[in-house]
Parts: C-alpha cells; structure tokens; sequence
C-alpha cells in the first residue's frame, strides 16, 4: 500500500473498492483525462474551501505560485465564483 498527500492508505485495487457502487460508476469520467481534469477540479474547490477562498494560503497550500492557481482556476470556470465572492 502506499500513501499520497493523506493519512488515508492507497489501495492499488481500486475495482474492489468501487465494485457495486453504482454512483460512484455513474460519476466516473470516461476516460482518463476527464477523470484527472475532474479530480484537479474537486481538489482545487475543497483546497480553496478549506481556505476560505484566500488564494494566497491556498496556492501555499497546493504548492504552486497564485498565477499558477489562478490559470486552474480559470481553466475549470472557478475563477468567476472567486470574482463573485470577493
């Protein structure tokens, strides 16, 4: 098993960990850089939730420059909530 960025432990099966669940197929991208394109999406908004949004600390967080973070953000249409929250 390995671990990446969390606690929780990687398991390399991932069919038995998704097996039977239905929502969880249904939700699944198709191919693999939707799936990656998705999950780069989920991070950055529970990133910057956890953050209450500052870009600063949540670009620290991410590891990456605020230019960085604001050019994903744009790329998965979060930037227009940011404007609209600020």
């Amino acid at each position: 098993m390995h671990t990446f960025g969390t606690k929780r432990p990687f398991t390399s099966d991932i069919f038995e960990e998704l097996a039977g669940d239905e929502a969880a197929a249904e939700n699944t991208p198709a191919t693999l850089e939707g799936y990656l394109a998705h999950s780069e999406w989920v991070y950055l908004q529970t990133t910057l939730q956890r953050h209450g949004g500052r870009i600063s600390e949540t670009a620290e967080a991410l590891g990456i420059s605020r230019k960085n973070l604001w050019e994903k953000l744009r790329r998965h249409r979060l930037a227009e909530e940011q404007n609209q929250k600020h």
